[in-house]
């Protein structure tokens, strides 16, 4: 009896030995997890960023590893089996869309309190889990503007030019003068659907500019998107008045055919349109704040910069201005915390590097154009995102639907 007791005490001592070695082990490999993800390096992704402005948030994270996305493919897939990351950098639109949807998925927000300060119409534009989490966080603020060489306008008694119609008779009254009465880069596929799209918005309205979106997206998804496809697409687009795009091919087309649009518009590149405007050779100039501060500054100090002026069509107005946004991919403190601080504290630093400008309302800013874009931003409804960014998920779908724009403004 007593030869049992004894054996059945020495397994029992066994098996709290070999449960103390598991017990430990668990704790030892919890700790090593803990401490590792404590140390682990988290990453920020970028994903169809100007470099300017790539280069200006990743001076203000240090700490991460920097990942680039390809921006000529959609950016879903490379979420889910690319390189991981702890937050994205991207423009409004479908990138913003398809990130949010991620970091719902993923259980990943922002308290609201990240939006306090910024100008209300930026703010509505950030994208909110059910529970008011915030997916997605504006930064920053680009414009689709138009730049009037200030010594041309004057010369010609025009003290501003503030309607489509003055616009129009200034551009008519150069014809001859100078090389280019009306230049834009018509040869960079994103930029002629970004202008189509801005100049949709200012002479239809936004409902127009959202329908043209919608019938872009409407002809990807069922698989009609080769060139022969948008070229049908963008025929019925521009049909008649009632049609989102018919002012917009009414006034390129009119332009281009009476030679008021340069005639190799439609293979200008960003540093063509540069090459122009520091040369004197055009009046007026259809491009982003991003690109205007490209120009030699001796030389866009003669230009004056201003948004696409309004016209019955579109009495409310919808800048399409588009915005860069932080969204969080994981719960990571350090994420959250960077992202913070570019939304509130680091605003000024942020818009001085990209020359772009804050959604802080109380943020100083590098200069008038900036303060400009946030004010017209400030007094108009929720600014649109690019069109190329809100309608589109790859190059190659840009490339046939920019294409088909091309046909229609020169053959149609």
């Amino acid at each position: 009896m007593r030869k049992k007791t004894t054996e059945k005490l020495s397994k029992n001592k066994k098996l709290l030995c070999t449960a103390g070695l598991i017990a430990a082990a668990a704790v030892l490999a919890a700790c090593i997890i803990v401490f590792g993800f404590a140390h682990r390096k988290p990453a920020a992704a970028f994903y169809g960023l100007s470099e300017s402005a790539r280069k200006a948030i990743a001076s203000e994270l240090p700490d991460f590893t920097l990942i680039t996305y390809d921006a000529s493919k959609p950016l879903a897939a490379q979420l889910k089996s690319g390189k991981k990351a702890d937050i994205l950098f991207t423009y409004a639109g479908t990138p913003v869309t398809d990130a949010a949807l991620f970091a719902q998925k993923n259980k990943v927000g922002l308290a609201p309190s990240v939006l306090e300060g910024m100008i209300s119409s930026a703010g509505l534009t950030a994208p909110r889990g059910a529970d008011g989490t915030v997916l997605a966080v504006p930064l920053l603020i680009d414009n689709y503007e138009i730049d009037i060489n200030r010594s041309m306008m004057r010369d010609a008694g025009y003290a501003s030019l503030d309607s489509w119609a003055e616009l129009d008779k200034f551009a008519r009254n150069m014809h001859g003068k100078i090389t280019a009465p009306v230049v834009m880069a018509g040869g960079d596929d994103r930029e002629l659907i970004n202008i189509t799209g801005a100049l949709c918005e200012a002479l239809q309205g936004k409902a127009a500019r959202n329908n043209v979106a919608a019938k872009i997206r409407e002809s990807v998804a069922s698989g009609k998107n080769t060139e022969t496809d948008f070229e049908a697409v963008v025929s019925d687009l521009c049909a008649s008045q009632e049609s989102p795009l018919y002012m917009t091919d009414r006034l390129l087309s009119s332009w281009y055919k009476d030679g008021i649009l340069y005639p190799e518009t439609f293979h200008m590149k960003n540093e063509d349109v540069r090459a122009f405007m520091e040369n004197e050779l055009c009046a007026i100039v259809f491009q982003t704040l991003t690109q205007h501060r490209t120009v030699a500054q001796q030389k866009i100090n003669n230009y004056n910069s201003q948004y696409y002026p309004s016209s019955p069509g579109a009495a409310a107005r919808n800048f399409t201005s588009p915005m860069i946004f932080a969204v969080p991919l994981r719960n990571d403190r350090r994420a959250g915390a960077v992202i913070t601080s570019l939304a509130k504290d680091k605003q000024e630093q942020i818009s001085r590097a990209t020359g772009l400008a804050p959604v802080q309302a109380n943020s100083r800013v590098p200069d008038r154009q900036a303060d400009d874009v946030r004010y017209w931003v400030a007094a108009s409804g929720e600014p649109l995102p690019a069109l190329a960014d809100d309608a589109f998920g790859s190059d190659a779908d840009r490339a046939a639907f920019a294409q088909a724009i091309r046909i229609q403004i020169l053959y149609k």
